[in-house]
């Protein structure tokens, strides 16, 4: 008998269905065109008075959008609104750059319940990132940098699970990083440099298998770097520098980021040796490798001298001990900054033979600067050191060494040279300029 009751049921309901289709379809084309401007202007009507109320909660300059009123007919006029083209709901709003907005961001953003951008950055904004946020359910671009934002990432921001870019640089956020923005696994790119975050970078980041971009530096995270980010093989550019990180690098980084651009690990405690295996695609895509001020021992890996579009290798402050990397930069025409001091490098042929370190700059066209103090190396300055070096560097560095003899005097020829260091050598003369 129940059997019987619910097949009725379950008829009769979908015969209710087939009469609201076709009530529907029956529906004059012009009354069905009309019904869908009424809803559209509902809609429109409800986003005016949410931006309306928005406006009211933020303090802004007197100047500032005036056109934000009841008397402007159309929303999508708005200064910084972006209509859908066909549907002609607000999908996007932009208010950056200087608008001297601020105050806090009100819950009544949550509203906007069709955002897909939302962009208040370079602004005055103070006050925590409301959870009301955690609602705009088809956002794909949150940007809130430079503002004055504070407080701990809202949970609710992993229910943005549509979100592309989460940036919300320079500000003074606090707290951890919650492993739950593993969830938003759309995510490509991820700033939150430059702020008060602590804790330890979360191992479910290497969810985001499409993050491109991963910047994390200028806080105060500490622990090791969770060797499971070498599963973002679509990483690009990762930077984590100025913070408190201890242990080794990850090995696997190097091999599974097939497209590793940029590397900046400067300025943390991280020790052990620089992996000595990469991936043969970085030959084609690695330009920056930043380890400064670190605790690295060994050498530098020989897999740099591959990498034809290196433009930074700064290593200086470590504990290295390696010959002077001159096959690392032989012929790297855009190599633009080289940052050896204060390790171990010693030159050529027992380190007395400088020649072939300078004579391999001669083909680096970009090279600017050269730091390369008090690491240890011996030997001569060769004759022709001023046609050895680019035409480009203005800044040479080479204090606290074992240099010994003559100044050459070719030095002199190099017409860009604003800052040059030898003191702290064995060396006699004088630079004529």
């Amino acid at each position: 008998m129940m059997r019987v009751r619910t097949a009725i049921l379950l008829l009769l309901l979908h015969l209710a269905v087939l009469c609201l289709l076709e009530s529907t379809s029956s529906m004059p084309d012009g009354q069905q065109a009309a019904a869908a401007r009424h809803r559209r202007r509902q809609v429109l009507l409800r986003e005016k008075a949410t931006l309306l109320a928005l406006k009211r909660a933020l303090t802004l300059p007197p100047a500032a959008l005036l056109d934000w009123n009841e008397s402007n007919g159309h929303v999508c006029g708005f200064t910084g609104v972006t209509c859908h083209w066909r549907r002609e709901h607000v999908v996007g709003l932009a208010l950056p750059n200087n608008m001297r907005i601020s105050g806090a961001i009100p819950p009544v953003v949550g509203e906007l319940s069709r955002l897909r951008s939302l962009d208040l950055s370079n602004n005055s904004i103070s006050g925590a990132i409301p959870s009301a946020l955690g609602n705009l359910s088809r956002l794909r671009n949150l940007n809130l940098s430079v503002n004055s934002i504070s407080g701990a990432i809202p949970p609710s921001i992993t229910n943005l699970t549509r979100l592309q870019n989460l940036i919300v640089y320079k500000n003074v956020l606090s707290g951890d990083i919650p492993p739950s923005i593993g969830n938003l696994t759309r995510l490509y790119e991820l700033d939150m440099w430059s702020n008060n975050l602590t804790g330890r970078i979360p191992a479910e980041l290497s969810n985001l298998r499409g993050l491109g971009v991963l910047q994390l530096d200028n806080n105060q995270l500490g622990g090791a770097i969770p060797p499971s980010l070498a599963m973002l093989a679509g990483m690009f550019y990762l930077s984590l520098k100025h913070n408190d990180l201890s242990g080794p690098i990850p090995a696997a980084i190097f091999v599974n980021c097939t497209v590793l651009g940029v590397i900046d690990l400067g300025n943390n405690n991280l020790s052990g040796e620089i992996p000595s295996a990469a991936s043969g695609t970085l030959a084609y895509s690695f330009a920056v490798l930043n380890l400064y001020f670190n605790r690295l021992t060994g050498k530098l890996p020989r897999w740099l001298a591959n990498c034809t579009d290196l433009m930074v290798l700064d290593v200086e402050n470590n504990r290295l001990d390696d010959e002077l990397p001159t096959s690392i930069i032989s012929g790297k025409k855009y190599l633009m900054y080289l940052h050896l001091s204060n390790n171990n490098f010693w030159s050529h042929d027992n380190n007395s033979n400088l020649e072939p370190f300078f004579a391999a700059m001669f083909n680096c066209s970009w090279l600017q600067e050269v730091e390369a103090g008090a690491v240890g190396m011996g030997g001569q300055l060769p004759g022709r050191l001023g046609s050895m070096l680019p035409r480009n560097m203005w800044h040479l560095n080479l204090e606290l060494n074992a240099i010994r003899g003559p100044i050459p005097a070719s030095i002199g020829d190099i017409i860009n040279m604003t800052v040059i260091n030898l003191s702290s050598n064995q060396l006699n003369g004088t630079i004529l300029f």
